[in-house]
């Protein structure tokens, strides 16, 4: 009723296979850049037969945390030099949304780095309302979480940059934009389409830009602001940036010529365009060094894997 399809995420990233494997099969330095667990705690030691059994948690809230457990083991694929990675997970926990699921890690040289991939899928709780939830929520999500975690990987191993400070310079990132488009949409609602008595209808007037038509203009500026600030939620983009510090600019220069009074109120365009431009050049400084999910391919392109009793299967 629910298509499900598996959870599939590829990055390429620049590094020593050495060091790609250390800190993707080390549990400490694991659970570091994956998001997707707050600890990884060995139960066994690795056996070349039975693999290495692990315990997976993952802090919900305060007090509230899932409880996984997972069976790894190591396997070659000779002919084509790359080294996978398979595991087995299951929950007993009956409020956990996964009940158990297999998954594939694939570490494929190519060049200087590697190609690296994985595949995972499972089974849900809770019968169909369980797939529901999935197909629209939790499978999107995790996706998504495991996309993220694979960019903040390649930060770390490529430009030295520690999981923390990649989620620090996110979250400055996510409050930024959450900033930003405040004030935009609220200066395009509020004083333009509410309000705009307040003083925004005598400011347009006094442009001369719409001689009669001010107050039939007025709103469509509003909406613009309004959709000009939900861009900041949607997109990450160094122009929607440039814009922003251009548009602001002309705003305050236009001001300075048509109504230099405005420049003594107590709350002014002034402090406002430079604390939004400021707000802006942060943002910009570090955009380059914001892990995105958006860097990593979502779909195979050659081939997918099939999951059999625990095992990988290559399907062409």
């Amino acid at each position: 009723m629910f298509k499900q399809n598996p959870v599939y995420v590829e990055l390429y990233i620049n590094a020593k296979f050495s060091d790609l494997w250390e800190y993707t099969q080390n549990p400490e330095k694991q659970q570091q850049w994956d998001l997707r667990f707050s600890e990884i705690t060995p139960i066994s030691q690795e056996d070349e037969t039975n693999g290495q059994l692990l315990e997976y948690r993952k802090n919900i809230a305060p007090g509230v945390r899932v409880i996984g457990r997972g069976k790894a083991k190591e396997a070659r694929f000779e002919e084509t030099g790359e080294n996978s990675h398979t595991l087995t997970f299951w929950s007993n926990q009956l409020f956990s949304p996964i009940k158990s699921g297999t998954g594939l890690w694939i570490y494929g040289l190519n060049g200087s780095g590697f190609h690296f991939k994985t595949w995972f899928d499972y089974q849900t709780r809770f019968g169909i309302l369980g797939r529901f939830l999935d197909t629209i929520l939790f499978r999107p999500l995790l996706g998504w979480a495991t996309a993220w975690s694979f960019d903040c990987l390649r930060l770390w191993l490529e430009k030295n940059i520690h999981p923390k400070t990649s989620l620090r310079l996110y979250l400055v990132h996510m409050l930024i934009a959450i900033l930003l488009a405040f004030v935009w949409i609220y200066q395009g609602l509020v004083p333009k389409i509410l309000y705009p008595e307040t003083g925004e209808l005598a400011l347009l007037q006094s442009t001369g830009l719409f001689p009669g038509y001010e107050r039939l203009v007025l709103p469509y500026i509003g909406v613009g602001e309004i959709l000009f600030g939900l861009f900041f939620l949607i997109f990450r983009s160094k122009l929607l940036h440039f814009i922003n510090c251009l548009a602001l600019l002309a705003l305050a220069t236009g001001a300075i010529f048509h109504s230099p009074a405005i420049y003594l109120a107590p709350f002014n365009p002034a402090s406002l365009t430079i604390a939004m431009v400021g707000l802006s050049i942060v943002d910009w400084l570090i955009i380059d060094l914001l892990p995105t999910a958006g860097n990593c391919m979502r779909k195979p392109k050659e081939a997918y894997y099939e999951f059999v009793s625990g095992e990988a299967t290559d399907v062409i």
